[in-house]
């Protein structure tokens, strides 16, 4: 089966053998083309998302492009394998499909993995789903194309695993990991330290383990602790779903729930929703 990797440098596998895709633009239509697998991309949008300034004959161009991907596909598909029907590039109407299982998209991949981590009913079932889909990226999504559209596709999904990144820190936290993720949550605070979600996580991590325990670790600034003290009072930014027991200490942390909490300051402006905050 052929595979489309998205989640890094961009690339169509056949049976453990790259493909080479030739010229760039030849790249982007096939990207452009994955990321909406399964539905019809108007040739219109095809055109503005590989070419920042189209050539003059901009439908020629792609159609040209298009041949000789779904030559190349058709090819490595039938050599990978001969008794099944491959991946294909087919026109519709006025645009063309990429009709692929889309488990052969590890973009897809991700985001059923991550389906199915949100609504996992037992903690370390979310965790291990949670991690198969961090495994899938290798770097920053279709590494290797520079074009607007590219540029935009790849802030997206940057956010959409971000908050995928959140979510499984919450299911990490309610299963007592906070000291293996004290350094790479302080890291995460220190290049966005205005993400509300991510400072509660990273005084919860810090919370749990204690002043002493994680001593070396950096701290967060005081206008930090203030917007988390904040956060604290609105109930904002924490688990809410509890573990079913506390695991053993590691790493010198407390791992169980501590008895008392420390109140915000009197002069706390209450926050209502999670977002930013300036």
């Amino acid at each position: 089966m052929l595979e489309f990797r998205l989640l890094g440098p961009v690339e169509v596998d056949a049976g453990g053998r790259r493909l080479e895709i030739r010229p760039r633009q030849r790249l982007v239509v096939l990207a452009a083309l994955a990321v909406d697998a399964g539905l019809v991309v108007p040739a219109d949008v095809l055109i503005q998302r590989v070419w920042d300034k189209p050539p003059k004959q901009d439908r020629h161009a792609l159609h040209v492009h298009i041949s000789h991907l779904r030559r190349l596909l058709r090819d490595a598909g039938a050599a990978a394998e001969p008794d099944r029907k491959g991946a294909q590039l087919v026109r519709r109407s006025d645009g063309y499909i990429l009709e692929a299982d889309r488990e052969a998209i590890d973009l897809y991949r991700f985001r059923a993995l991550v389906a199915r981590a949100r609504a996992a009913v037992d903690e370390r079932a979310a965790a291990a789903l949670f991690a198969q889909a961090a495994q899938l990226w290798r770097g920053d999504a279709l590494t290797g194309l520079n074009v607007p559209w590219s540029d935009s596709a790849r802030t997206s999904l940057h956010r959409e695993r971000s908050a995928v990144e959140l979510d499984r820190t919450d299911v990490r936290l309610r299963l007592g990991e906070h000291a293996q993720l004290v350094d790479t949550l302080a890291g995460a605070v220190a290049a966005d330290p205005r993400d509300e979600r991510l400072a509660g996580q990273y005084m919860l991590a810090l919370y749990r383990c204690g002043r002493q325990a994680c001593s070396g670790t950096k701290r967060p600034s005081q206008a930090q602790r203030r917007r988390h003290q904040c956060a604290v009072s609105a109930g904002v930014g924490f688990p809410t779903r509890a573990a079913t027991g506390p695991p053993k200490s590691t790493y010198g942390c407390q791992t169980g729930p501590r008895r008392h909490r420390e109140r915000p300051p009197s002069d706390c402006r209450l926050i209502n929703a999670p977002g930013r905050i300036s």
